[in-house]
């Protein structure tokens, strides 16, 4: 599937998870501060959940005020009052350590997983609230629209507890693609890679031309990693292995890293670095350059979520002062079977949400949570199209008048980052998408 500057168009399966990459991207219009005409008084103020969350690279996260009118419509929707801090993504589980250490914490707080290395020991410690007895008194939706073998994963329970709220991947069962420069395959005159081969072609035409046209033929990288190998696991699924995942076979259980097509895989890898297809830094490029070095035209390859399209990858927005931007998304290469493999299959957890046991009411947190995970028929417009009778209409139950304005494109759209990571780890997703499917920290 290609996107370029002038829109998108993609294959029927994905065409769903690049819908909610671009939830509420084009609702236009002028908001202000003010609730929704039709909000409800209460007898009382609404209880307040504050939230500390990473800003995932998102503009509007970054940027977020208070007053903010989606925030305040929300707040409306879930009779809460909504309090969000956003902390530096790439700074964000430094961050975390120090909060932690200091004991200073909100009601949620948005973390990898129950044992990330930012709070050591925190369900030994006693500083997360058990959830499980909550969510069974006040989750009926949590317990299901969220699958067992989520809860029972090792990011959110142990020892049989529950501590923590998953959070999903916009595209579950697995999320990653290869973006790919479709205009410099334009360009160089090459049709969409398939085999290993193919790949390696291009990766040769872009380090041989200068194809981001900048008059340096040496500053483009073919495929382009960063430390770790973080998100630069493109071709390890072709040789049939991958990092860090163990596969039952002969009645035990045996680590990929041992297989003998690892061996294979590794070589590849190093074909890679040999030839130059691959940053030189790539053990300590950082997440934050890396981002940076894509949008400044210089990656002709790269691996990551899609639904980080819009907040990420916009060619509208994220290559300045570049003209005709186009991408593909790619599945892994084709082996000799016919078959792709390109990344592993998993719960679709990206992250989840923690309450400190210094909560005084957790079951609070837990109803919010049962909410958004409800099929409320008002929320569900919200995340879907925006604030009614700013961002459009409704007339007899039907919506119509759909704002769209590219001046208020991203700040619309980016809205929903914030607020769609209740129940997505990740930007742009609406709700309801999880049931039709089902930037980790």
């Amino acid at each position: 599937m290609q996107i370029n500057q002038r829109g998108w168009r993609a294959t029927a399966g994905a065409a769903a998870v690049l819908a909610a990459a671009t939830l509420l991207a084009g609702c236009g219009g002028e908001v202000d501060s003010q609730s929704s005409p039709d909000a409800k008084p209460t007898e009382k103020e609404p209880r307040v959940i504050t939230f500390l969350m990473s800003d995932l690279q998102n503009a509007y996260a970054k940027d977020m005020q208070p007053g903010d009118p989606y925030v305040k419509e929300l707040s409306r929707l879930s009779g809460y009052s909504l309090k969000y801090e956003f902390l530096d993504h790439n700074s964000y589980s430094q961050q975390l350590t120090l909060r932690f250490a200091s004991g200073q914490l909100p009601d949620v707080i948005f973390t990898a997983s129950i044992d990330n290395p930012s709070h050591p020991n925190a369900v030994e410690n006693g500083i997360f609230t058990e959830l499980g007895p909550l969510i069974d008194k006040y989750g009926p939706n949590l317990k299901k629209h969220i699958p067992k073998e989520a809860w029972d994963s090792p990011n959110v329970s142990k020892d049989g507890k529950i501590y923590a709220i998953p959070s999903f991947s916009a595209a579950y069962p697995s999320s990653r693609v290869i973006y790919t420069r479709q205009d410099w395959l334009d360009k160089l005159g090459m049709k969409t890679p398939k085999s290993l081969d193919d790949f390696l072609a291009y990766f040769e035409a872009v380090k041989q031309n200068d194809v981001n046209g900048n008059g340096d033929p040496n500053d483009e990288i073919p495929f382009y990693a960063r430390e770790n190998l973080g998100y630069s696991e493109a071709f390890f699924g072709y040789f049939g292995v991958f990092p860090g995942i163990w596969t039952y076979k002969d009645g035990q259980m045996r680590p990929d890293l041992i297989d003998p097509r690892m061996k294979d895989a590794v070589s590849f890898y190093k074909l890679l670095y040999d030839k130059g297809y691959m940053n030189r830094d790539v053990f300590t490029t950082k997440s934050g350059d890396w981002f940076n070095n894509i949008s400044a035209g210089k990656a002709g390859m790269w691996l990551h979520d899609v639904q980080n399209f819009m907040s990420s990858f916009n060619p509208d927005t994220k290559f300045p002062n570049q003209s005709g931007v186009k991408l593909d998304m790619l599945g892994g290469p084709v082996r000799a079977d016919g078959k792709s493999y390109l990344y592993p299959e998993s719960t679709g957890i990206k992250n989840v949400f923690v309450i400190p046991s210094s909560v005084k009411h957790p079951e609070e947190m837990i109803q919010f949570f049962d909410w958004a995970w409800s099929d409320d028929a008002q929320k569900e417009k919200f995340f879907s199209f925006g604030i009614k009778d700013v961002n459009y209409t409704e007339k007899d139950g039907q919506v119509s008048g759909i704002r769209r304005r590219p001046s208020t494109r991203i700040k619309t759209r980016s809205a929903s980052t914030s607020l769609c990571s209740i129940r997505w780890g990740t930007p742009g997703c609406p709700i309801s998408l999880f049931r039709s499917t089902g930037t980790r920290i």
